[in-house]
């Protein structure tokens, strides 16, 4: 019901969830378009968002302990179904794939207390670059 409702009022969407299965998203799109088309709106209209959470990782940083407080008892493989854990490259490959699969902005969502402001520094070097 939420994505026929932003079909026939929304001005965007937002999806989160499954940065490992882009055709959790692609679905959720084909959804949207179908309900846009039957209101006789043009689906390219909406914007289509995600939040990720997002963990940039450092050389010599140990993923397991960074994330540990935050998986909530998941292993560091069930919670990168859902948050992206790694280098930059990972990342830029995470949000690549996410804009193949039809997301037109990325909000990077940090899991409180991870990011600092060299975090956030390194973010803007090494992986925003990559979208410009």
């Amino acid at each position: 019901m939420t994505l026929k409702l932003a079909a026939q009022y929304g001005d965007a969407t937002n999806f989160g969830g499954h940065v490992t299965d882009m055709s959790w998203y692609t679905h959720k799109l084909d959804v949207v378009r179908a309900h846009c088309e039957g209101f006789g709106r043009d689906p390219d209209a909406l914007i289509r968002s995600t939040n990720v959470e997002t963990t940039l990782l450092r050389a010599g940083d140990d993923a397991v302990a960074l994330t540990e407080r935050y998986r909530r008892g998941q292993s560091l493989e069930e919670y990168k179904t859902h948050a992206v854990v790694g280098g930059p490259q990972e990342v830029i490959d995470t949000y690549g794939r996410l804009i193949d699969a039809g997301m037109n902005y990325i909000v990077v969502s940090d899991v409180p207390g991870l990011a600092t402001t060299d975090i956030l520094e390194y973010l803007a070097a090494e992986v925003l670059p990559a979208f410009r």
